[in-house]
């Protein structure tokens, strides 16, 4: 898939995460705001992206990719003659054929889509000016995780081009673009007018949602934060009435799996407010101990082969982020 798929885009490629895409989206916006640097940001939004894939569309560009015959035809085995049947007021209807859209859930789904959408993305790269910072020799045109893309645009130009692209690949491979949940965010003074978007779209200031994770402004990058100590305790309480009954090593599992994990993908890409992690790390011994504490903290965290239970410590595990 690497040498097929380009690095801007990194769904169901090896070594590659959508923790890239955060970080640049993130990295972009506070050079920009920085330097003072005019910068536009369009998240366009794929409506049912997996599902509207043509299949005689994706067997033409696997074609075009490289892909042999004999793959392909393995492929073209899965989604011939395969139908479906849907249930309306409790009854099935006739089965009909399913002649477009990728099985969410298989394991090869997710590598047909970016497949599909790869012809899209390479027209955007060749063809869009794009946003190129000081010190950089390339400029930066997209970000793609599967239909989660970004385009950076500086001129009306670029906009323009970006329509009518998606235009064309719509009426090519049956996808569509809902323009009505798609966001664009500008960054700098533009002096001479922020560019004209298509039909409803507006233009933000303060930052947008990508991936999961609020980016822009300061204030508005705080958002990321700002109900996660109650999603913690809730989940802590929702667990709460079975502590008699848990040993320490299903104490453990709860608090590393269920609690701590809800951190992760935030702790990636955002600094989290001063004393957060001390107060959730707080909420975690105690729901551990369910009341009186026997030994040190430090204790807990240690492996269990060293003594301890191996409880997740998160100021350091934040660090190897």
């Amino acid at each position: 898939m690497e040498q097929v798929i380009h690095r801007d885009q990194t769904y169901c490629v090896p070594g590659r995460s959508m923790v890239d895409n955060v970080h640049l989206i993130r990295d972009v916006l506070e050079v920009s705001s920085s330097l003072d640097i005019d910068a536009g940001l369009i998240s366009v939004d794929q409506e049912k992206a997996f599902d509207r894939v043509e299949h005689s569309f994706l067997w033409r560009v696997m074609e075009s990719s490289g892909f042999s015959t004999g793959f392909i035809a393995k492929i073209q085995v899965l989604y011939r003659d395969i139908e479906s049947v849907l249930k309306i007021n409790g009854s099935l209807c006739a089965p009909f054929r399913v002649c477009r859209g990728v099985r969410q859930g298989c394991a090869l789904s997710g590598m047909l889509y970016v497949l599909s959408l790869e012809n899209l993305l390479s027209k955007l790269r060749s063809s869009l000016q794009g946003l190129l910072l000081p010190g950089f020799s390339e400029s930066m045109i997209l970000s793609a995780y599967a239909d989660d893309l970004i385009v950076f645009i500086r001129n009306q130009g670029d906009v323009d081009i970006l329509v009518n692209i998606i235009k064309d690949f719509n009426v090519a491979s049956a996808a569509r673009v809902n323009w009505g949940k798609s966001e664009a965010l500008a960054v700098g003074r533009w002096h001479g007018g922020l560019p004209v978007l298509p039909q409803n779209l507006t233009w933000r200031r303060e930052g947008l949602k990508y991936l999961g994770i609020y980016v822009g402004k300061e204030h508005f990058v705080q958002k990321n934060w700002e109900t996660v100590l109650e999603k913690v305790e809730a989940k802590l309480s929702k667990w709460r009435w079975l502590l008699p009954k848990m040993s320490l090593r299903g104490r453990v599992l709860v608090l590393n799996n269920l609690v701590a994990s809800q951190l992760w993908h935030r702790l990636t890409s955002a600094d989290p407010p001063p004393g957060l992690l001390a107060q959730i790390q707080r909420k975690m011994i105690d729901f551990f101990w369910d009341g009186l504490h026997w030994v040190p903290q430090g204790v807990l965290f240690l492996d269990r082969e060293e003594g301890g239970q191996g409880l997740v410590h998160l100021a350091s595990r934040t660090v190897t982020f």
